[in-house]
Parts: structure tokens; C-alpha cells; sequence
């Protein structure tokens, strides 16, 4: 596996096609950033390109003004071009909002025909919520043939500061919708989540397998829970029957949600079985250690003062599970707002976050 990653801020930092920027001059001079892949080394040993884009309503990829790394050339030549390395049709795979909306109308919208070109995906919203009129913080996300198994169940986050890209379909070459947010009255239905594109010959219009989702991998996880049970699954049956071919799987057993539902005799680890936000009833807060010793677990305001004790003992070696009602150490329910649980032994550390929304 080669990664890279980029910043926050979208005319910073590097992306995958640094090596094509404008070599520097003056006292920049040789000291061009090399950090991301040639084309002839993704050619010659890679066959999967994942590329997972946040928060941005911005350009994600090059180029476009201010940034002048080529990543899209990077794909094109990646996608397209034979003569030797690995065998085609080599497969891109992008998944995060704002990722078709950013080529489309974002800042850096200098390439709006990539994504239909390449992914077979157009862009009906760059924000489902606020089009569809659908303001459930968590939706249904439905998953079809061929790359789910529809018996599934997911979800995304929709929470108002999240924009999910809504897709539409676009290209002649096959492609279909994998998955979809719920249907609502307001606009144009199905409310497109993925789209797959197949290949075709090497040197036909789409010689490349594509997937985009126009959800960010954080959104996504379990039925109305958005455990990560959910988003592991998710990539296992994308992996395992849009990329069977490479037989780079085995195929035994179903996935196990390391972090969730870990072997403890492997991991330590601290996760939530419960919604995020905790609206009522209380937050199930689950942990695992590979060693018995003592465990303080706390939870502590924005502020970092400490609300509530839940924790400071000695447990044995496994998994267990504490739950917090939403009080502080006097008994009286907190207000409504951000709050960090934080698990803390002689040898692990964890601290995540949970927002209260109880009344």
C-alpha cells in the first residue's frame, strides 16, 4: 500500500500528482515536493486506486488555480494506459462528499466532465439534506447489485453541517446506481448515493472499473448506529465483489470490526454501542483491555473539567461495557452540548467524543 495524504486547506499541501507541478525557481530551486506516486509506479504495482476526500466544498483534486499538481492527468494516465505493469481494467475508487461536488461548482471546478467521463456520475446536489428536504440526522443508505449485498442495511450521517453529495447518472457505459438515500417528495427521485461503472475494452471510452460514493468514510456505518461494524462491512463486500478478480481476498468468514468487536486478546479498545448524539435512555460505552489492571473511565465537558466517574478499578482482560446516563458525579443531568468519555490504564489511552442531545 503507497498513501497520501493532504491537508486541510485545499491550496496547501501536497496530493497524489505533486511530481507534475511547475518545478520551482529562485531559492526553491530543486526543492520540488516528491511525495506522491509517479504514473509509471502506480502503473507497475498498483491496481487499486482509494481516494477518500472530507469536508471541502473545494477543489480535491488538481488542477485547478492556486494548485498546480495534475492529479487528474495522474488518473487519466493510471486508468488508460497500457503496455505493461499491472494487467487492465485497473480500478479508482473515490468515496466522500463533496469529491464529484468539487469538480462540478466547487472552487476548483476547472474539470466538471471528469466525473462523468470517468466515474459515469453527474452531481443532482452538492447537499441532500437541504434539497431533499429530509432533516433526519441519520438516513437509511439502501445498497444494490453488484457491489452490495442488498439484504444489508447501512447508514450516513446527515446531521445539518454534513453535505452529502447527491449523484445522477451520466456516461454511456453502463454505469448504475449501487446505493441510494432515502426518496423523499422534494426533487427528482432515486436520490443517488454510489454509483459503479463497469469496463470495457482497453482503449474503448471506459477501460478503467470506477465506484464513486458521495458520502466521506466517517459518515458511514451501521443500520440508524453508525457503529463501524457497518463501514467495514461496507468495504468488505465492495472489495471482496467488485475487486474478486485480483484474488487479493480470501473469502472465508464475514469481516470482524476491529476497535468494535475486537478479539481481546489482540486490542485494546474504547468505542460506543449506542447513538451518537445520546437523545434518551444511556450511552452504552464499551472497552477492551488485553491485560488485567486498573481502568479510570471518565467523562469530562468541553472544558476539560471531569462531569462524571463511570470508572476506577481494577477489571480482568476482555471486553466490557459501562453506561452513562447523562448525569454528572451529583446526579443531575448535564446540559446539552459535546462531551469526551476517556479510557485511561497503566498502558492505553482513548479518549472519543459523544454529544448529548436529553432534555
Amino acid at each position: 500500500m503507497f498513501g497520501v495524504k493532504a491537508s486541510e486547506s485545499s491550496t496547501t499541501g501536497i496530493s497524489m500528482g505533486s511530481r507534475s507541478s511547475v518545478d520551482p525557481v529562485g531559492f526553491m530551486t530543486g526543492k520540488k515536493n516528491l511525495n506522491g506516486p509517479s504514473g509509471q509506479m502506480l502503473r507497475t504495482y498498483y491496481s487499486v486506486l482509494l481516494g477518500l476526500t472530507g469536508d471541502l466544498s473545494a477543489g480535491n483534486i488538481g488542477p485547478y488555480a492556486d494548485k498546480g499538481d495534475n492529479d487528474v492527468a495522474l488518473l487519466q494516465d493510471f486508468a488508460n494506459t497500457g503496455g505493461g505493469g499491472t494487467p487492465q481494467p485497473r480500478r479508482i475508487w473515490f468515496q466522500g462528499r463533496n469529491f464529484v461536488e468539487g469538480q462540478v461548482t466547487g472552487l476548483g471546478a476547472g474539470h466538471p466532465t471528469f466525473p462523468t467521463t470517468y466515474f459515469g456520475s453527474g452531481l443532482a446536489s452538492g447537499d441532500y439534506r437541504g434539497t431533499s428536504g429530509n432533516s433526519i440526522d441519520i438516513v437509511d443508505l439502501t445498497p444494490f447489485a453488484p457491489v452490495h449485498n442488498t439484504l444489508n442495511k447501512y447508514s450516513v450521517n446527515n446531521v445539518c453541517t454534513i453535505t452529502n453529495d447527491q449523484l445522477s447518472l451520466s456516461g454511456a457505459f453502463g454505469a448504475t446506481m449501487v446505493s441510494k438515500y432515502p426518496d423523499t417528495g422534494t426533487g427528482a427521485n432515486p436520490k443517488i448515493a454510489s454509483i459503479y461503472a463497469p469496463s470495457s475494452l482497453p482503449g474503448s471510452a471506459h477501460p478503467m472499473m470506477t465506484l464513486v460514493d458521495g458520502f466521506r468514510i466517517t459518515s458511514l456505518g451501521s443500520f440508524m448506529t453508525l457503529t463501524s461494524d457497518g463501514r467495514i462491512d461496507w468495504y468488505y463486500n465492495a472489495l471482496s465483489k467488485l475487486f474478486a478478480s485480483l484474488n487479493c481476498l480470501t473469502s472465508l468468514g464475514a469481516p470482524v470490526a476491529v476497535g468494535e468487536n475486537p478479539n481481546p486478546a489482540l486490542v485494546n479498545f474504547l468505542a460506543l454501542r449506542s447513538e451518537n448524539p445520546l437523545r434518551d435512555g444511556a450511552a452504552k460505552i464499551t472497552f477492551g483491555i488485553v491485560r488485567k489492571e486498573r481502568v479510570e473511565l471518565k467523562v469530562y465537558d468541553v472544558t476539560g473539567r471531569l462531569v462524571k466517574t463511570l470508572a476506577n478499578r481494577e477489571f480482568s482482560v476482555g471486553e466490557h461495557s459501562l453506561y452513562w446516563d447523562g448525569s454528572n458525579d451529583n446526579g443531575q443531568l448535564v446540559s446539552r452540548g459535546v462531551y469526551f468519555y476517556q479510557l485511561r490504564t497503566p498502558t492505553f489511552v482513548s479518549q472519543k467524543k459523544l454529544a448529548v442531545l436529553k432534555n
